[in-house]
């Protein structure tokens, strides 16, 4: 399937008076990985889209249903002329501070282990177990310790 533009979208929305946003759906499935691809019922796996047409009518569909989209918010899309295309903006999480400097020094604590001394190795693990246990104590219920140690 050759991926429609947002101009071919717009086009087959008004044909059919389509109440969906081309644009946000262009963005969704170009955003997709990989791109233009929907998924199946194997966790994780996504197949290539046979027919974006059909999409826009599950879209469609979806929409008319109140009783699904009753609390959903319509994110904001935006051009970004760096890319070229148009993006939706990403909300940045909220990390507590404190747990932010714990898992900055969990980290150098980690460079340091792997040049460090046999004898001195035990130490330094201690210290980083003593700092996993404070980023638990830390932790809020809106952040994951996983995702500040990750994202660093």
């Amino acid at each position: 399937m050759k991926p429609p533009t947002v101009h071919e979208i717009t086009e087959y929305c008004k044909e059919r008076e389509y109440s969906v946003d081309p644009v946000q759906f262009h963005v969704y499935y170009e955003d997709c990985d990989p791109p233009w691809t929907v998924p199946t019922r194997r966790k994780g796996i996504r197949k290539p889209m046979t027919s974006w047409r059909s999409c826009m009518a599950t879209w469609e569909r979806n929409i008319k249903d109140t009783t699904s989209f009753v609390n959903v918010k319509k994110r904001e899309v935006k051009y970004n002329q760096e890319k070229g295309k148009h993006v939706m903006p990403v909300k940045p999480k909220k990390v507590n501070p404190k747990l932010k400097k714990l898992a900055d020094e969990y980290y150098a604590l980690g460079k340091e282990l792997r040049t460090a001394k046999p004898f001195d190795r035990g130490k330094i693990k201690m210290k980083r177990a003593l700092m996993v246990r404070d980023m638990q104590v830390l932790r809020d219920d809106s952040t994951n310790i996983g995702n500040v140690l990750r994202n660093g």
